[in-house]
C-alpha cells in the first residue's frame, strides 16, 4: 500500500558522451513536464558526462527553473576516463538521496502522464521493484523494451539482423522480445527490462548494489534486471509511454561491436549460457 508520508522526490541519472545541448534539452523538457503532471516535489537530475564536454550551465539557463513550479536540481559529474555506463549510473544511485530513481538514456521523450503512471505503480504495489515502459520509435511503432532470458542463437540473429534468418526464426525472436505481451497491451510481469528507462525505488537499487561495474556497455541492464527480479517483480506497463531513438548494435562501429561481444561473454559466464 502507498505510504502517504513518502515524498515524491525523483533522482534521474543520464549518462552522456558527446551529446549536444539540444538533444538533452528535449529529453529534459519532456521529463520536467511529465514530472510536473505527477506532482513531483523535487526533481534531481544528474548528468554524468563521460567525455567532459557537456554544457550544463547553458542547459540550466535554457530550462529556466523558475517557470516549472517545483524544485529542480542539476548536478554535472565529469569523468574524462569514461568508466562506463554502469559505473556512471552508480554514482547517482549511491550518492543522491531521492526516494525514487529513474535510469534514463539521453534519447528518450516522455508522454505527459508517463511519470505519474510509473510512480503510482510503485506506490500501489510493494512487490513491484521496477516499472518498464511501452517504447515507441520515431514513427510510433512499438519496440520491445522487455525480454526473456537471451539465448546465444537469438543474440546472433539480432546482431546480424538478416531478413531471411529473421523470417526462419520469427517464432523464436518473437518469444524472446515478448511480442505476445506487447500485442496484449496489458500490465504484465517481465524477466528483463531495457536500461533506456527504468523506474525504481532507490533503496531497491542500493540493496542489489546497483549496476555490476564490470559491464562497460551492453548487458548491464539485463544483469541488473535479473538481480532485481530476485527481490521483487518487474512490470511492463503499456500506460507508461516513451519514445526512444536508439540504434541497432550490429549497425554500429567496430568498437561498439567489441563492447557488445565482451559483455555478452561476461553475462553468460555470470548467469549461464542458453544456446537456443
Amino acid at each position: 500500500m502507498y505510504d502517504k508520508k513518502i515524498k515524491r522526490i525523483l533522482d534521474v541519472s543520464i549518462v552522456v558522451y558527446g551529446h549536444s545541448l539540444s538533444e538533452i534539452k528535449s529529453v529534459l523538457e519532456s521529463l520536467i513536464l511529465s514530472s510536473k503532471h505527477a506532482q513531483i516535489e523535487a526533481l534531481n537530475v544528474r548528468v554524468l558526462d563521460n567525455k567532459g564536454c557537456f554544457d550544463v550551465k547553458s542547459l540550466e539557463a535554457a530550462l529556466n527553473n523558475d517557470t516549472f513550479g517545483f524544485t529542480i536540481n542539476f548536478e554535472h559529474t565529469v569523468r574524462h576516463d569514461n568508466p562506463g555506463y554502469g559505473v556512471s549510473n552508480n554514482i547517482s544511485i549511491f550518492e543522491d538521496s531521492g526516494y525514487y530513481h529513474l535510469i534514463l538514456n539521453p534519447d528518450v521523450i516522455f508522454d505527459e502522464n508517463a511519470i505519474e503512471v510509473a510512480i503510482s505503480q510503485l506506490e500501489k504495489n510493494s512487490n513491484c521493484i521496477l516499472v518498464s515502459p511501452k517504447i515507441l520509435d520515431s514513427k510510433g511503432k512499438v519496440l520491445s523494451g522487455i525480454k526473456q532470458y537471451p539465448s546465444l542463437l537469438v543474440l546472433v540473429l539480432r546482431f546480424l539482423d538478416i531478413s531471411i534468418f529473421n523470417n526462419i526464426f520469427r517464432k523464436t525472436l518473437n518469444a524472446y522480445s515478448c511480442q505476445d505481451v506487447l500485442d496484449s497491451d496489458l500490465i504484465t510481469s517481465a524477466k528483463i527490462a531495457s536500461g533506456c528507462c527504468m523506474m525504481c525505488r532507490k533503496k531497491d537499487l542500493i540493496e542489489v548494489c546497483g549496476f555490476d561495474e564490470d559491464f562497460f556497455l551492453y548487458f548491464e541492464d539485463f544483469d541488473l534486471s535479473l538481480r532485481l527480479g530476485e527481490k521483487g517483480t518487474i512490470y511492463y506497463n503499456p500506460n507508461f509511454v516513451i519514445k526512444h531513438f536508439g540504434g541497432n548494435t550490429g549497425k554500429k562501429g567496430v568498437k561498439h561491436i567489441s563492447f557488445f561481444l565482451r559483455s555478452m561473454v561476461r553475462f553468460f559466464h555470470k548467469h549461464g549460457i542458453k544456446w537456443i
